[in-house]
């Protein structure tokens, strides 16, 4: 539809909405075509360039396997949170505290804590567990204990 067309058509029903129905376009486009604007314009040159990044991307493998094991396994992403809160924490805490620094739920810190055994201390008097952050800190906190 040209401008001449939209012209003709709010002439012809009387009006802008008029047009804009019988036409079955919305408002905005017959408004579009009445101040010139082309139905389509197609972009000059619309393939990327050879060797560019979008190319690259659709050229490469995608995503593979352990990316998506990354994303949601937990046998993986437990054990890394676990060990990276003990790289950044105190020489120990509690294991509810632990549990906060890690980011890690209390189920998930006990069906994983028998990997880290060597970190933990079950204490006597009030039967609380302990992180430590080596097992050498752990080995001296099981002697006072």
């Amino acid at each position: 539809m040209t401008k001449q067309d939209a012209v003709a058509a709010v002439a012809k029903f009387g009006g802008f909405n008029a047009a804009a129905r019988a036409l079955r376009i919305s408002r905005s486009m017959l408004r579009r075509r009445l101040n010139g604007v082309p139905a389509f314009v197609p972009a000059k040159n619309t393939a990327p360039a050879a060797g560019t990044a979008t190319e690259a991307k659709r050229a490469g493998p995608g995503r593979s396997l352990s990316d998506f094991r990354s994303l949601y396994d937990k046998n993986k992403i437990v054990p890394a949170k676990i060990k990276a809160a003990l790289a950044n924490m105190p020489d120990w805490l509690y294991e509810t505290e632990f549990s906060k620094l890690s980011g890690v739920s209390l189920s998930d810190l006990g069906a994983y804590r028998d990997q880290y055994a060597d970190h933990v201390v079950q204490t006597r008097v009030d039967h609380r567990r302990v992180w430590a952050r080596t097992v050498a800190i752990a080995q001296q906190m099981r002697e006072m204990v």
